[in-house]
């Protein structure tokens, strides 16, 4: 008999089955899951984040390199 891939948890290289887990280490796992998944996330928007902040020292610095515009003195 073969067990269900789905599951089985890895942690730290270790492989649990669930079937066995109780009430509170199933919830443990739900939440484990959802964190994962909000880490993804987070990573995801910093590396939006970082690469528009990037765009916009860019700009900046473009803009300083321009030779500035004299003012008409009427």
């Amino acid at each position: 008999m073969t067990k269900d891939s789905s599951n089985i948890i890895t942690i730290y290289d270790k492989q649990y089955d669930q079937t066995n887990f109780n009430k509170n280490q199933k919830e443990i796992v739900l939440h484990l899951k959802v964190l994962g998944q909000k880490v993804t996330n987070l990573r995801f928007e910093l590396n939006q984040a970082s690469v528009a902040q990037d765009a916009f020292i860019n700009k900046l610095l473009a803009s300083l390199e321009e030779p500035k515009e004299e003012k008409d003195v009427g």
